[in-house]
């Protein structure tokens, strides 16, 4: 209880981020579909525990580090108003144009006459108003150490979180809420396809994203890792490069800070260590070129307004004093130098004279007379304008290309084009001389002198080092300069380098460029990676083990993942063809896509089709897919004595159509076979699945038989037949045996 107070504060924070987060339009949006209230969807995130201790690690975050008041440093830590140098300094400025002016008014009141006196006195009233205005817009904590305003500011409206409200009310409040509302979804229960409305079914949108436990992992590694090396495994298809784009695209970056610089490499199946780094090496070179150039560009799209102002400061003058004498030797009947030279006696009387010659000079002619001379006076206080104006041309051209020659993006720039050029070219300089002497006696002296100068390719360690350097020099001045937060370079599909044996080397080969301060290093690595990664702390290290300082595992979607990006695609899809989605692709994202597609070619024909017949339709087309390459791979193995029987099944299976057949066929396929046992067993499995398909999707699965069901299962099935088909089979065997469907000659 003696935290009582502190959780009071977190939850009243909550509960004015949740009123603000369900007004959004999106989060409206999604209520209108789901099966719960607004005030329902804001209690039950109110509720939960883990969201309101983030609030409160966010609240006390801010008050560690000063940040109650936003960036102003009105306040210090324990919230009483503290004043700044700077304030003091404009005080005290304040102070002294008041008093000076009162100072000077007393001095030279009782000389003046009446009409001065009205001057002083609006003066007098401006200087107030001016010092008043500095005083409150430039030292206002002074006010509050006077009692004379109360704080209220940011401190009350964000309860403690400062800056940080807009970005936990983006990163933290909105996120829960949707995923709340998502899993409170009203569902379409029907056998019956009737949705054709789809929508990015081939474009990944950043609301349509699917944030797993996986991906909320990687956000939290990228939040606390600068640099170091970390690795994305899983098996292929479960999102590592989606999840590598979405970091390019910023999907993971805090509001409050700028976006990483990202590099992607792919690994290369047949490689040279040297030549990979060095690929890298250029790969962030071109890198930079075009985050610099992109700075610029966009430094220069908000230049044209302040060079319009500069340039309009310098035109305006020139025009008007160019019309002021123009029409001023026209309208008083003189050329313009004439009249330039009356306008010089003019000026000249007057500062011999001033100021009891003012009245002669503009009164002693004629009242045109008198009028242009006025106005030239109006031209004269441009062309003071235009002096100011070309002075401050002048040293903004000095300061443009002093701050352009010690621009530090500039230099980062030059360096990432020297050593663009340095990785393409090998530079030659060759210089040479040759002459020829005669002799009186016809003999001839001659010599040939030649220099060749070549820099030697650099070995692997020099290329690293040359590498870390550049990487680390890059980094620093990047963030230094505040365009990024940091360099991620991905290297992707490494887990398409089929021998493990290969993958570890290719790491050990790498790994040196690792742990760049400001570098951080994302790497697509295998299953296999990650389990021997598991299995570190005992005495055996891998590459695995020592390269990488985290490894997060990207998993299958669960069916909840599965429906919600099927809804994002396909709104409105009953929960039936959803399951069958997720059962047939086993929750991996790039086959449920797949799937999804393949689902909507199979209704492509029919009005409203029934789930019969949808299935039949997506089965057919997966038994003649998977038969063709069952056929390749027994054709492109060493013939056995069983190599007829197992082709002659694989055929039929491309005319099966009913469940009946499919088992037939699995359980001729399931003998026994030295030869070709690991083929048998994936057949037969893939077999027996579909069949499992047939029987289990049919027109009678209603809500209620739906509801009665564990249909995710097959899923795990599915994913287990690319791993272990016996293992798949056993599963199978067990889900036939719980739905009441033929089991018993299947084992």
């Amino acid at each position: 209880m003696e935290h009582e107070g502190e959780w009071a504060a977190a939850r009243e924070a909550l509960s004015a981020l949740l009123y603000e987060a369900l007004s959004e339009p999106e989060i409206r949006s999604a209520l209108a579909d789901s099966e719960i209230t607004d005030m329902q969807a804001g209690q039950a995130v109110l509720d939960d525990h883990t969201v309101l201790a983030r609030i409160r690690m966010e609240q006390d975050e801010v008050r560690r580090l000063g940040l109650e008041f936003g960036t102003s440093g009105w306040d210090d830590r324990d919230g009483r108003a503290r004043v700044t140098f700077s304030g003091a300094g404009w005080l005290l400025f304040a102070f002294t144009l008041g008093v000076g002016y009162i100072s000077l008014m007393r001095a030279a009141w009782a000389g003046m006459a009446l009409i001065d006196h009205v001057i002083v006195v609006i003066g007098f009233i401006a200087t107030v108003a001016i010092s008043c205005r500095v005083a409150v817009e430039k030292a206002p904590d002074v006010l509050v150490l006077l009692g004379m305003e109360d704080r209220e500011g940011e401190s009350d409206e964000t309860y403690g979180l400062g800056d940080r409200w807009k970005i936990v009310l983006a990163t933290l409040v909105q996120p829960e809420l949707l995923r709340l509302i998502e899993s409170r979804r009203q569902r379409i229960y029907s056998t019956t396809l009737r949705s054709r409305q789809m929508a990015n079914l081939y474009v990944e949108d950043d609301t349509d994203v699917v944030v797993t436990e996986a991906t909320e992992r990687l956000g939290r590694v990228l939040k606390r890792s600068a640099s170091g090396a970390i690795a994305l495994a899983g098996q292929r298809g479960t999102g590592k490069t989606t999840a590598i784009q979405s970091i390019m695209q910023g999907r993971f970056q805090s509001p409050d800070s700028p976006p990483p610089l990202t590099v992607v490499a792919a690994a290369p199946a047949r490689y040279e260590a040297r030549d990979f780094v060095l690929h890298l090496h250029a790969l962030l070179c071109k890198a930079i070129i075009g985050k610099v150039d992109e700075i610029q560009a966009c430094a220069a799209w908000d230049e044209p307004d302040r060079s319009w102002d500069r340039l309009r400061g310098i035109v305006m003058p020139v025009v008007v004093i160019a019309a002021v004498v123009y029409g001023g030797s026209q309208l008083l009947g003189m050329t313009i130098p004439a009249f330039l030279t009356d306008l010089q006696r003019s000026a000249v009387a007057i500062w011999n004279g001033f100021p009891d010659k003012i009245p002669d000079v503009f009164l002693g002619g004629s009242f045109l007379r008198g009028a242009v001379l006025v106005a030239c006076v109006v031209a004269a206080l441009y062309g003071i304008r235009l002096v100011f104006a070309l002075l401050g041309s002048v040293g903004w051209l000095w300061r443009w290309g002093t701050r352009r020659r010690r621009d530090p993006l500039n230099t980062l720039k030059t360096q990432a084009r020297q050593q663009l050029d340095r990785i393409r070219f090998l530079q030659t300089f060759t210089s040479g001389w040759s002459g020829k002497i005669s002799t009186p006696l016809k003999g001839e002296a001659s010599r040939t002198w030649q220099s060749q100068r070549a820099e030697q390719q650099l070995t692997h360690p020099e290329v690293v080092e040359e590498f870390r350097r550049f990487a680390r020099t890059a980094a620093a001045t990047l963030i230094a300069a505040g365009v990024i937060d940091r360099i991620v370079i991905a290297i992707d599909e490494l887990d398409k380098i089929g021998q493990p044996e290969k993958a570890h080397e290719f790491v050990n080969d790498i790994k040196g460029v690792f742990g760049v301060p400001g570098c951080l290093f994302l790497v697509s690595v295998s299953d296999d990676a990650f389990t021997t990664f598991e299995q570190r702390g005992i005495a055996v290290r891998d590459a695995f083990d020592s390269a990488f300082a985290e490894m997060i595992r990207m998993d299958h979607f669960t069916v909840d993942e599965s429906r919600h990006w099927i809804s994002k695609r396909l709104p409105g899809a009953p929960e039936q063809f959803v399951l069958l989605c997720h059962c047939l692709s086993g929750g991996l994202p790039r086959d449920l896509r797949r799937c999804v597609v393949d689902m909507l070619d199979a209704a492509f024909d029919l009005y409203n089709p029934p789930l019969s017949a949808v299935v039949a339709r997506m089965v057919r087309q997966e038994v003649l897919k998977k038969s063709h390459a069952f056929a390749g791979m027994a054709r492109s193995q060493e013939t056995g004595p069983g190599i007829s029987g197992l082709m002659g099944d694989l055929l039929a299976a491309r005319s099966a159509t009913t469940p009946g057949e499919m088992l037939e066929l699995a359980k001729s396929l399931a003998e026994p076979d030295e030869h070709y046992a690991q083929l048998r067993a994936q057949s037969s499995s893939f077999l027996l699945f579909c069949a499992t398909i047939l029987e289990v999707f049919t027109d009678a699965l209603d809500e209620q038989a739906l509801r009665a069901t564990t249909l995710a299962s097959l899923a795990t099935v599915r994913q287990q037949m690319a791993v272990d088909p016996r293992v798949a089979r056993g599963l199978l065997v067990r889900f036939r045996k719980e739905h009441g469907l033929q089991f018993d000659d299947l084992t």
